[in-house]
This record gives structure tokens, C-alpha cells and sequence, in this order.
């Protein structure tokens, strides 16, 4: 239905966790998340993510693959 909604854990080298959030939407060629963590200090923090598709081949592909 286009809706993008995750919850889980991030956890650093050195094995600390961190909860996390993200919440946003989707369509076959692009994707936005706006992101919630909490650092191991008890610090909120907030961002978002946006991505598009450029292309159907990767590039980095087609070089690797000559």
C-alpha cells in the first residue's frame, strides 16, 4: 500500500544497542523514511531519507562484469 513502517535496533562495534524507528513511504522508483533513534546516552535523534531509482542497470556492474 506504499507504507513504509520499521522498528527494531542498531547496534555499534562495540555491541551497544540503540532502539530505532523509521516511518514513510514507497512507490517502485523512489522511497522517503523519516528516522528516530535514541543514542546509547539517551540522546534523541531525528533524519529522513529520501532515494530514487536512476536506472534499471547499475553501472558498477557493467564495468565489473568486462
Amino acid at each position: 500500500d506504499g507504507k513504509i513502517q520499521l522498528k527494531g535496533t542498531w547496534t555499534d562495534k562495540k555491541d551497544r544497542v540503540s532502539p530505532v524507528t523509521a516511518e514513510g513511504s514507497y512507490t517502485p522508483e523512489s522511497f522517503k523514511m523519516d528516522i528516530h533513534i535514541k543514542t546509547i546516552s539517551g540522546m534523541n535523534l531525528a533524519g529522513s531519507m529520501n532515494a530514487k531509482r536512476l536506472s534499471a542497470d547499475c553501472p558498477a556492474e557493467e564495468t565489473a562484469a568486462k
